[in-house]
């Protein structure tokens, strides 16, 4: 458990996790260990950091709630016991991560988390192997490419921007 000075402005803790505030928003940024295999992130937090799960080994599931509007994929990064991220229809942005090739171990473990995304998410969806933002012009930027297998990449027609690290996984 962290105990933060009541003065603090910039940091608050419960006894799940730590939070700071950026621009005025509440994020997620260590989630202490305990024997929880769920974590339903509060209500009021907005952003989910890095690497905030990595000190939790009991959990295997992750709830963003409604009030989440960004999640970081490396938020799950030095985790390799979550398997179910659950993503809120208020969820507006998914940073994917880039990997070196030091890093590939890793992110080879990760690609086995399963993503649910509302149905009612108008940001956010997820077809058999990518997740996709929908952009202000209707059109869609990959994400995430989740794809474990051998042959062709197939995007979705009306996929406009390929997004930073969405395809960090291959190699080629």
């Amino acid at each position: 458990k962290v105990i933060v000075d009541k003065e603090n402005e910039k940091f608050v803790a419960d006894e799940k996790a730590l939070y700071s505030y950026v621009d005025g928003k509440k994020k997620l940024e260590l989630v202490f260990d305990s024997l929880d295999e769920e974590f339903v992130v509060p209500l009021d937090v907005a952003i989910i950091g890095t690497r905030c799960f990595s000190n939790n080994k009991s959990l295997k599931r992750i709830v963003l709630s409604e009030g989440v509007q960004e999640f970081y994929h490396d938020s799950l990064r030095d985790n390799n016991s979550i398997n179910e991220v659950f993503i809120s229809k208020s969820v507006k942005k998914f940073y994917s991560c880039i990997y070196n090739e030091n890093e590939m171990d890793y992110y080879n473990e990760r690609i086995n988390v399963l993503f649910y995304i509302d149905e009612e998410n108008p940001y956010l969806f997820r077809d058999e192997d990518s997740i996709y933002e929908v952009l202000d012009d209707g059109t869609y930027k990959l994400v995430l490419y989740m794809y474990d297998g051998k042959g062709k990449t197939l995007l979705l027609d009306n996929t406009s921007i390929i997004g930073s690290g969405s395809f960090s996984k291959l190699k080629n």
